[in-house]
């Protein structure tokens, strides 16, 4: 079972010291799982594209270790343009530093016509990146069908875990 923290919202995303300090309380809990995917950390969505730096590909690798018990997974909202190859070259340097998967982030978009782009991509990260890979799609939680939905669940690679927001 997952149990854990997105930290998926808007406002001021957490400091590196409140992101240790909400693993800590994870791991004394029981939690096993913390996603980086703050709204506004600008490389997570605004600036998707832009490389991570040197201080959050540290950051990152000093959350990956600090409980040997709560995996690490770094969320990214790419733009409508993307391609696979820029997606992958943005997350792997991630991967490389110690988190244990990503998370596509693709709440909150109007694209409601982006559903084979969504699956194509998250199918590439299965097999390129060699990780665990999670989407959020672009309808809500409760929405138990529709056009979006069923294109990208059709032929989703089994191993992509698909998780919802909203309620």
């Amino acid at each position: 079972m997952i149990a854990g923290i997105i930290e998926g919202f808007y406002g001021p995303p957490w400091t590196h010291q409140e992101r240790l300090r909400n693993i800590d309380l994870l791991a004394e809990y029981g939690g096993n799982t913390y996603v980086w995917a703050a709204k506004l950390e600008p490389r997570h969505r605004q600036l998707w594209a832009e490389p991570f730096t040197e201080l959050e590909l540290a950051e990152f690798a000093e959350l990956s270790i600090r409980q040997k018990t709560v995996q690490v997974l770094i969320g990214l909202t790419p733009g409508a343009d993307a391609t696979t190859e820029q997606v992958i070259d943005k997350l792997q340097p991630a991967i490389n530093h110690g988190c244990h998967g990503v998370v596509l982030s693709f709440d909150d978009l109007p694209a409601l016509d982006a559903a084979t782009k969504h699956q194509e991509l998250a199918n590439a990260l299965i097999e390129k990146l060699k990780t665990h890979v999670w989407l959020v799609p672009t309808h809500y939680a409760g929405i138990t069908s529709s056009p979006y939905l069923e294109q990208l669940i059709e032929g989703l690679h089994q191993d992509v875990l698909v998780m919802w927001t909203g309620v």
